[in-house]
């Protein structure tokens, strides 16, 4: 028995979750193993570490360090406030390549290039649609863009090639 009641309904659902694939078409997912000191969420660039592992990025990250971004699983148990994503030392899935969503910082064009954004706390995996600096420093994303267009703090399909 559940102690889970559901007290209110909504007709209006949001279109999307953060790290979900956006359609049917190819994709490829890797599984790596979070080697960082917290919790990645869902719908993150993430850093390759190691053969088996990923970080969050970090102000050192690199275009080639950017591995893909965490994909949205329902394989987890989670207790009330707990961050939705990746645990330390836990596996996790990473697209390389499709397409999914991912939260924009700013206002995105369709088909415009997208860069990860790096070491900026709360926003750090986010995507963005320039390079920045100081508090939006991100790092361009080899063979991603912006399927659609967004507004910051929305939701972004981004089309990923990034290889794994």
């Amino acid at each position: 028995m559940s102690n889970f009641n559901q007290t209110s309904y909504s007709l209006q659902h949001a279109k999307a979750v953060a790290g979900m694939v956006a359609d049917s078409e190819v994709n490829n997912t890797i599984s790596k193993v979070n080697k960082g000191a917290v919790t990645i969420p869902f719908g993150r660039f993430v850093a390759r570490s190691g053969d088996d592992g990923m970080i969050p990025l970090a102000a050192a990250s690199t275009a080639t360090d950017v591995l893909g971004i965490t994909r949205y699983e329902l394989n987890r148990a989670y207790a009330a406030g707990e961050v939705l994503g990746d645990p330390i030392d836990r596996d996790g899935a990473v697209l390389t390549m499709g397409t999914i969503y991912v939260e924009s910082i700013g206002t995105v064009a369709a088909g415009s290039p997208v860069f990860a954004v790096v070491a900026q706390g709360a926003d750090t995996g986010k995507a963005a649609g320039a390079a920045g600096a100081g508090a939006t420093l991100a790092v361009a994303v080899a063979g991603a863009t912006f399927a659609e267009a967004a507004v910051a703090g929305q939701l972004a399909k981004v089309s990923l090639k990034v290889g794994g």
